[in-house]
Parts: structure tokens; C-alpha cells; sequence
């Protein structure tokens, strides 16, 4: 997955039907898009489960502080908003 200009997208969405699929290909892309020779500090995993409207609020803001905080080493770094249950179409998520 690259953008038009050969560098690596800058949002990735990995959805789909089968939950060992997603799983399977978004743990591939994070490991694919995170900097080489950054360790752990060059990947960091939001936990997206919510139960209700004021989790999945503060799963967002979680996420939207990772994507403004620079990395520890290196230029860049990858944010991975991981079993975001509160993007799906159902009453909780509404």
C-alpha cells in the first residue's frame, strides 16, 4: 500500500467481515509502515474497545495525542488504533 507519490500512506483502515483476516493484515501493515530500527518506539498501540459513547471519546483523543507527539527516535512513527469497536454500524456505536 503506497500513495501516489511512492511514500507510505499516511491513514491506513484495515475492515472487512472476517476477524482473523483484519487482524491478521493490519498487525502486518503496522509492522510493514513502522520505522526500521525503532523498536517499541517506533509503533504505538491504542486499545479502540470502548463500551460506551465516553470510551470511544477517549480512545479518539488518545489517538489524536499519538499522532501529535513526536517520536522518541527517528522522524516518524506509527499509531495504531487497535479493535476500534466504536467505528462499526450499531446502536452503541451510534
Amino acid at each position: 500500500m503506497r500513495a501516489k507519490s511512492g511514500a507510505p500512506p499516511k491513514i491506513c483502515a484495515v475492515i472487512g467481515s472476517d476477524e482473523a483476516e483484519v487482524k491478521r493484515v493490519a498487525a502486518e501493515l503496522a509492522t510493514n509502515l513502522t520505522p526500521a530500527g525503532a523498536g517499541d518506539f517506533g509503533l504505538e498501540i491504542i486499545d479502540g474497545a470502548a463500551d460506551h459513547a465516553e470510551q470511544a471519546a477517549a480512545r479518539i483523543r488518545s489517538t489524536i495525542e499519538a499522532t501529535q507527539t513526536l517520536p522518541f527516535f527517528g522522524s516518524t512513527k506509527v499509531v495504531w488504533l487497535k479493535n476500534a469497536n466504536f467505528l462499526v454500524d450499531d446502536q452503541k456505536a451510534r
